[in-house]
């Protein structure tokens, strides 16, 4: 039979692909081993990687740690979490308690009273101190603006001599 040359981009195919099984074929075929579930095959598969084996016996390990643990530490979560014996819900508290001691309380205003501008005025700057620059605050940052435009100013001066220095 004569070869040809058949390009591996074409769609032609090979009849002799198409003819039917010979008998060796059939026997070798049910020989064979029996066929098995996607599940099967893969946990087989699974199995002949002693890596991945290990990998799951580790996550079970972690998993089951995770489980059984809360139930045989005696500590609660909020327990075990101490700063120089105290606990973390004790923190919040003193830290809230220190917080309203800080804030002032301010009066309960009255249907009948109406506040005047400076009352007005006199609360918002109580409530927003901490909000805004002081007058030194303001002055030193111009000064830090100012000496960095300066050096800046100087900076290019410095490149545009070394240019025209470098020029043929």
């Amino acid at each position: 039979m004569e070869e040809t040359k058949v390009n591996p981009l074409s769609l032609q195919i090979d009849p002799a692909l198409f003819e039917p099984a010979t008998d060796e074929e059939k026997r070798q075929a049910d020989v064979m081993s029996e066929s098995t579930s996607f599940f099967r095959d893969g946990m087989r598969r699974l199995m002949k990687n002693p890596l991945a084996v290990f990998s799951i016996i580790v996550l079970i390990a972690i998993i089951a740690t995770i489980l059984i643990a809360p139930r045989v530490v005696p500590y609660s979560y909020s327990e075990i979490i101490t700063v120089n014996g105290r606990t973390l819900s004790d923190i919040s508290e003193y830290e809230r308690k220190k917080q309203q001691e800080k804030t002032p309380a301010e009066p309960v205003q009255t249907v009948d009273k109406v506040p005047t501008f400076e009352e007005l005025y006199d609360a918002y700057q109580r409530r927003h101190a901490n909000d805004h620059f002081t007058r030194e605050a303001h002055k030193h940052l111009a000064e830090i603006a100012r000496r960095r435009q300066r050096d800046e100013q100087e900076r290019i001066a410095q490149t545009e001599e070394r240019e025209r220095k470098n020029r043929p």
